[in-house]
């Protein structure tokens, strides 16, 4: 039997020792993303909320002069198209008898 079947051949791994590792990944993960060391309470957010909306600096844009002197818009020139004529079909109306086949 030391012909090949054409089946793959795997080969068990040997047993050993299991090598414990430390958990570099979490150590990692924790050192990046840093949570909050303080939780916001509703208030605390309402004020930071009324602060920020206190500093926003709000910019109009100008009124348009047209609008200050009360003169009408000026007129733009429009191409205008002809519009579509509609067109009746020439419906013809055959007689009801069709003629047998032979």
């Amino acid at each position: 039997s030391t012909q090949s079947t054409g089946k793959p051949h795997f080969t068990k791994p040997k047993l050993a020792l299991t090598v414990p590792k430390t958990p570099e990944m979490m150590r990692r993960m924790k050192t990046t993303f840093k949570r909050p060391n303080k939780i916001l309470t509703q208030e605390e957010k309402e004020d930071l909320q009324v602060k920020e909306m206190q500093n926003f600096k709000f910019k109009a844009t100008p009124v348009p002069r047209h609008v200050k002197d009360k003169r009408p818009l000026p007129n733009r020139v429009t191409s205008t198209k002809p519009t579509t004529q509609a067109v009746t079909p020439n419906v013809v109306k055959r007689s009801a008898k069709r003629p047998r086949p032979t």
